[in-house]
């Protein structure tokens, strides 16, 4: 029942409001998932760019490479 919940919201909140456009135009996974996908996708990435800058040799560039990232 936890899932239902918070699922209804962001699905009409991120559409109608701005959010999804900020951070969709900084993902450019807008395509990929209206607002439903886009919260997803949003965990999703916060959770690799650890595992990726733990997979990475250089411990120096990758903490300005995420900074000034293409994303």
């Amino acid at each position: 029942p936890a899932v239902s919940e918070p699922f209804e919201p962001p699905e009409l909140e991120p559409a109608a409001g701005p959010r999804i456009g900020e951070p969709a135009s900084a993902a450019g996974e807008v395509d990929l998932g209206a607002a439903p996908d886009e919260a997803d996708f949003d965990d999703a990435a916060v959770e690799l760019e650890p595992e990726l800058e733990a997979d990475t040799p250089t411990p120096e560039p990758p903490a300005d490479e995420p900074h000034p990232g293409p994303r």
